[in-house]
């Protein structure tokens, strides 16, 4: 996405453990209360499992785990976010620690900043800052071919399992 100067967009800017990931505002479908996920087994820990909507199953994802972070906490607050795939239209559940915002951004209000130590330049396409928040932008397209490769079985667990709390 190419943005002028001066140019108003929205974005939604996603609660995650100890972060904001933000994104375009057409990624992002739904965001719905976490209830039900089958779990996996023999999968990496960031993927934590299915949830069926309306006759689709979706995969769950830890973006903290994928990133390398401590798996976080299941809370109140915990939400699945519905992201539109990039490539065949269909649909995974990213796990956010709190609602989704819309937000409407300009040039003037997100500011471009540094990378930090434990962003993977792999998954992290850049990092920004709105007022006093630092978001980071992440590479959908590096995620959802992890999420593929995952979901064939091409990856080892090397993470700890995430325990959904009650």
């Amino acid at each position: 996405m190419t943005v002028q100067s001066g140019e108003e967009f929205y974005a939604q800017l996603i609660p995650i453990e100890g972060d904001r990931v933000l994104l375009p505002a057409a990624a992002v479908r739904e965001a719905i209360q976490m209830d039900r996920i089958e779990l996996n087994t023999g999968s990496p820990a960031w993927l934590l499992g299915h949830v069926n909507m309306g006759g689709e199953r979706m995969p769950v994802v830890s973006l903290e785990g994928m990133l390398g972070r401590s798996m976080p906490s299941r809370s109140a607050r915990s939400r699945l976010v519905r992201i539109l795939s990039l490539g065949d239209g269909g649909s995974w559940l990213l796990v956010a620690q709190g609602q989704p915002h819309m937000t409407p951004l300009n040039t003037k209000a997100l500011a471009a900043s540094p990378l930090e130590a434990h962003d993977p330049l792999e998954l992290v396409l850049s990092r920004g800052r709105i007022a006093n928040l630092s978001v980071f932008i992440p590479d959908l397209e590096t995620i959802e071919e992890r999420l593929q490769k995952a979901q064939l079985g091409n990856q080892s667990a090397d993470l700890p399992d995430w325990q959904p709390s009650q």
